[in-house]
């Protein structure tokens, strides 16, 4: 994922220092500078904390091309991150829209339950493609098999995982405004 140099334009655009935004991030300069530079990847939870002090979304790090197409096929999706095989989020639209799209694989057994619950400004729309997930939306628990959908309204706190032995993938749809997928606020 090569994000550094997005993330650095986007921070200067902002006028902050490193120093600014490790204080805003509890990220170290180092790191932040290592981002930067691409000699580190980050975690999904640091890539979180830099969106949301920079009141970014994920889909803002990509730089957004001047051949947009309304057509994307699988074969030209972008990922947006991708831990070591476990969670993979990638495009399914490109440049400014009003709705933006995710494509999300979690490996077999894989995801977020351990960790705290997460948060949006937006409301999403979650639709399992294959296998099954887990949600867990303001501390109830859901089981989405291939073909269930969920709505997720804005600011409400949840968290996911894989329970199966194959990989779920899952499209989710939100409005994109200037601020919004994975724009999120750690509980």
């Amino acid at each position: 994922m090569l994000v550094g140099s997005r993330l650095k334009k986007i921070r200067k655009s902002k006028s902050l220092t490193l120093k600014q935004l490790s204080k805003l991030t509890g990220l170290s300069i180092g790191f932040l500078s290592n981002l930067e530079r691409q000699s580190t990847s980050p975690t999904l939870e640091q890539l979180q904390q830099i969106c949301l002090a920079l009141e970014i979304n994920m889909m803002d790090l990509l730089e957004s091309t001047q051949n947009e197409n309304f057509v994307v096929k699988k074969s030209d999706r972008k990922k947006i991150y991708n831990n070591d095989a476990k969670v993979c989020y990638e495009t399914l639209t490109q440049g400014e829209r009003k709705l933006g799209g995710v494509c999300m694989t979690i490996s077999n057994n894989a995801g977020y339950a351990d960790n705290a619950m997460w948060q949006h400004s937006f409301d999403e729309i979650g639709i399992v493609i294959s296998g099954e997930m887990v949600l867990i939306v303001d501390e109830v628990e859901h089981l989405l098999q291939e073909g269930d959908a969920i709505y997720i309204s804005a600011h409400t706190p949840h968290k996911y995982y894989n329970p199966k032995d194959e990989n779920c993938v899952s499209y989710w749809v939100f409005q994109h405004p200037a601020s919004s997928f994975i724009e999120q606020k750690r509980l």
